[in-house]
């Protein structure tokens, strides 16, 4: 029969206890996926180096292996942001913390400005090669624009957030 220590019992509990542990487990996965994600992106930046080194891939092959690339990009910093994030979370009595607040703000900046950015490039793309699927373009575009709602929603609550700070800094100040 397993014995349960209380550093477990504490851990799932209490609501402190299973926002620790789901902050710790969401660290871990972003660190995982900050590894992942940090491989595939510079194996995909190889393969798009040697398809223009090799000259016979043609221009939308060259073009989807910079999406990939581009793209894996960028789920590599939003993972690393994660990380820092839920790292911090893990650590802290409370969440409102205006660097945590920050940290939110700058994903939703990094997923807005790749989202824009990428459809952007891609528009372009569309506009310069004349054998580019329209599937692959509006796909591509969709993505962008997908980045860009997600980044929204990081930077509201991330106002969400700074409010919070402020609100928990003025409840300090008072007791």
């Amino acid at each position: 029969m397993k014995t349960v220590t209380s550093e477990n019992k504490n851990r799932t509990g209490t609501p402190e206890g299973a926002y620790k542990g789901i902050c710790g487990l969401i660290y871990g996965y972003s660190l995982g996926f900050s590894v992942i994600l940090a491989v595939l992106a510079v194996l995909c930046s190889i393969a798009v180096i040697g398809q223009i080194a090799d000259g016979r891939p043609t221009s939308e092959d060259i073009t989807r292996s910079e999406f990939y690339s581009y793209y894996l990009t960028v789920l590599f910093l939003t993972a690393n942001y994660m990380r820092h994030i839920f790292g911090r979370l893990k650590k802290s009595d409370t969440p409102f913390k205006y660097d945590i607040a920050d940290k939110m703000k700058g994903l939703g900046y990094l997923l807005c400005g790749g989202g824009i950015l990428g459809a952007l490039l891609f528009l372009i793309s569309n506009l310069l090669i004349d054998k580019l699927e329209n599937n692959w373009f509006w796909d591509a575009t969709a993505f962008g624009f997908v980045f860009m709602v997600v980044g929204l929603i990081f930077i509201a609550f991330a106002l969400i957030f700074e409010k919070g700070c402020k609100l928990q800094q003025e409840s300090d100040e008072t007791l």
